[in-house]
């Protein structure tokens, strides 16, 4: 089945899978000491069977991170299980797939169930944002190829950018949700020092952004709020590509 033949629905799955990374991302006001007392809690969580690292950032003191807006909320702990990582800041935590992409069916269980181990420790006050990026490099050789893959089309100067490299980044406001979609040709892609593909990275980050609210009731609408962040970037990623691309990629739909 082609892909202009089904435009109005979704592919379930691809059976050549593009995607290099997925992470989920949520944003909070927390106790002065979440970032020392998480790390070790999930380590007796997960069984002692996690590995924990310390970031660059967690050598900065914290009053330092505190005052720098760039660094209010990137990681300064990562833990590694088994086919997940989990990222540990002063007021973000974020769960990371390790590859192969398990799947959305793997993947939600394991978000929730973060989530509700930090409702044991009732450390978070009130959650502010969450979002979910997926990163996917759609495998093509030269960039005039790798530009007609998606659906782009630029033009400057009254001259079409057909061969050029590019490297764009797009905010997309959709209702209440913010889309961050960044196109980069002549990308390459590696897993544990090994060449995975050659392409065009599109890398789509959806986020919402509220009034900050209490940790109990975000935690109440997240298997809801998370299923819709997740429909919108793949409608977005889907969006971006060509339909022959599409076809390519061996598009499952049912």
């Amino acid at each position: 089945m082609k892909a202009e033949q089904v435009a109005h629905r979704l592919p379930k799955k691809l059976g050549k899978e593009p995607l290099i990374d997925a992470v989920f991302e949520f944003r909070f006001s927390a106790h002065a000491s979440f970032s020392e007392i998480v790390p070790g809690f999930l380590f007796s969580e997960f069984g002692g069977k996690a590995k924990i690292e310390r970031l660059g950032p967690a050598e900065l003191p914290r009053p330092v991170r505190d005052q720098d807006a760039k660094l209010r909320y990137v990681p300064i702990y990562r833990l590694q299980l088994e086919k997940f990582t989990v990222l540990i800041g002063d007021r973000v935590l974020a769960l990371a797939c390790k590859l192969p992409y398990p799947g959305w069916g793997a993947f939600k269980p394991e978000i929730l169930g973060l989530a509700e181990r930090m409702r044991k420790l009732e450390l978070i006050e009130k959650v502010e944002r969450h979002s979910i990026k997926y990163v996917n490099i759609v495998a093509s050789d030269g960039v005039a190829n790798q530009l007609s893959q998606t659906t782009l089309s630029l033009e400057l100067a009254g001259e079409q950018i057909k061969s050029d490299n590019v490297s764009l980044r797009i905010e997309k406001h959709q209702d209440s949700l913010l889309n961050v979609i960044q196109l980069v040709t002549g990308a390459e892609a590696t897993r544990e020092n090994e060449h995975i593909a050659s392409g065009i990275v599109i890398d789509i980050d959806t986020i919402v952004n509220f009034e900050p609210v209490s940790f109990h009731e975000w935690l109440r609408e997240l298997p809801d709020s998370s299923e819709k962040i997740r429909a919108e970037n793949r409608k977005v990623f889907f969006s971006c590509l060509h339909p022959r691309t599409i076809d390519e990629l061996e598009p499952i739909y049912e």
